[in-house]
């Protein structure tokens, strides 16, 4: 499966408000699936006419139902597995979600530098985190948006 399309003015700013994005901003993301799970790349394409802070990929984890007690657990994988920090942390291999003894697994195309959103979140009868893959690896520092940001990642069983 996979889609396309743009971010920034176009949508009367729905996709970047109070005039975040002024220049073009394309996005495509592609997903496969295979026995072994689900493939993600995403690219993301900008004329270069913006500065930016932070450029994130997302990823929502689902920690509970309202109804359980504990929330999944999540590691990050540097060196060998240790427990998510809710600050960002460089050279993350993979991140490894756990919930009833199952572990499911994203494997990035490379190191890098991930963190968990600050606070759980209610979304309807459950609980979850974002998972925040950081592009720019800039560290909060403020840089003209790159022509071609790209990562890829397996989520395995």
């Amino acid at each position: 499966v996979s889609f396309d399309g743009l971010i920034g003015a176009h949508d009367n700013a729905m996709s970047a408000p109070d005039g975040a994005i002024k220049g073009r901003l394309a996005y495509a993301r592609e997903l496969k699936i295979t026995r072994g799970g689900v493939a993600v790349k995403t690219t993301l394409s900008s004329d270069r006419q913006d500065k930016i802070k932070e450029l994130w990929e997302m990823i929502p984890v689902y920690l509970r139902h309202d109804a359980q007690k504990d929330d999944a657990l999540i590691e990050f994988q540097s060196g060998g597995w240790l427990a998510a920090p809710n600050t960002p942390k460089d050279k993350i291999a993979a991140v490894r979600i756990t919930r009833h003894g199952k572990p499911v697994t994203i494997v990035f195309d490379r190191a890098r530098r991930v963190q968990l959103s600050p606070v759980p979140v209610k979304r309807g009868n459950g609980f979850n985190r974002i998972l925040m893959v950081d592009l720019l690896d800039s560290g909060g520092a403020s840089a003209t948006m790159p022509a071609s940001a790209v990562i890829s990642y397996t989520i395995s069983p």
